[in-house]
């Protein structure tokens, strides 16, 4: 049984003009998830997954209808609430990681708490812990260069819930990995959702993510189609 409601999107539509033509990326969609649920969306590229994403961290607030956060109206916050809320409660990570490629993992997972104004001493720790969670305890010093694509998505992972984020927004998280390295992602998602409560929102072309997810979305043609119909295209893709 999962918790409280901590996503919820209500008629949200979003619209581009190009030239003379409106393309449609989302039109009055509808959809929730609880704290820990892992939740993933499917769709063709182009589709508005990655706006989807946007929207619901903030990045992208011209949109209409309405997005909550852990009981925040995102729409209504002002930029610097809209940081704020990407800081402590909203977690991003990103299908090329974006690790500082100058300092080590354990630098990495703590550059979020500068901001917050955590000590020194406060920040090592929860960045040791953070990547002691994904399985990194003994790669504290090394550099990105010095790690495998699936320790350098770890600890972009670790990176995002260090602050103690209630949502893992993941887009496309494994798109540059192979199979088994997509996989261990997958699985250690998922277990953050299981054993912590983490709400995981993840955007994928990969339809092996089918088997870890709790609920299904499909994107396409502007709508967002939740439940059977999502599912049925996941395991369709995966029989395949």
């Amino acid at each position: 049984m999962k918790g409280e409601v901590v996503v919820e999107v209500q008629g949200l539509s979003k619209q581009y003009s190009m030239s003379s033509e409106r393309l449609d990326i989302l039109t009055d969609a509808n959809a929730s998830a609880h704290a820990g649920e892992f939740v993933v969306v499917m769709g063709p590229s182009g589709s508005g997954k990655t706006t989807l994403i946007s929207m619901l961290a903030g990045l992208d607030a011209a949109y209409r209808g309405s997005i909550r956060i852990d009981g925040h109206e995102v729409n209504k916050l002002s930029k610097r609430e809209r940081v704020g809320l990407r800081s402590s409660v909203v977690g991003m990570v990103f299908q090329d990681h974006r690790l500082l490629p100058q300092l080590s993992a354990q630098e990495n997972v703590e550059a979020p708490l500068y901001l917050r104004g955590f000590s020194a001493r406060e920040r090592e720790s929860r960045a040791a812990d953070a990547l002691q969670l994904v399985s990194l305890g003994g790669r504290l010093r090394h550099r990105p260069s010095q790690l495998s694509g699936g320790e350098r998505q770890r600890t972009a992972i670790a990176r995002a819930m260090v602050g103690g984020a209630k949502v893992l927004l993941c887009d496309e998280p494994t798109g540059s990995l192979n199979r088994e390295m997509s996989h261990q992602i997958f699985k250690l998602l998922k277990e953050l959702c299981d054993r912590f409560g983490k709400t995981v929102i993840l955007t994928t072309h990969d339809s092996t993510a089918v088997e870890y997810a709790d609920q299904l979305l499909l994107v396409e043609g502007g709508k967002l189609k939740p439940g059977n119909e999502a599912r049925e295209v996941g395991r369709a893709a995966t029989s395949g």
